[in-house]
């Protein structure tokens, strides 16, 4: 879920066994919105996503009783209309 500017938080336990890199984030993982279209403008098609890649902001590590974490900070600054055949 985004804030309202926009932004993603991601949380990463640093002592994870399968390496996570920001690389392996910004270049794979994409925003995508599933609400129908036409709720948010009926001007728009009734099938279709908007997807976005993500465009790393900043990382701030949190420590927890689990251990410590790497909040990620993502936007997703530019979204493409995908219809759906």
């Amino acid at each position: 879920m985004t804030n309202n500017m926009g932004m993603l938080n991601i949380r990463v336990m640093l002592n994870q066994l399968l390496p996570i890199t920001l690389s392996n984030i910004t270049s794979s993982c994409r925003l995508v919105v599933l609400t129908p279209l036409l709720t948010c403008n009926a001007t728009l098609p009734s099938s279709g996503n908007l997807e976005a890649r993500l465009r790393f902001v900043n990382s701030t590590v949190i420590s927890t009783a689990s251990g410590l974490i790497n909040s990620l900070n993502f936007l997703a600054p530019n979204f493409t209309l995908r219809v759906q055949a």
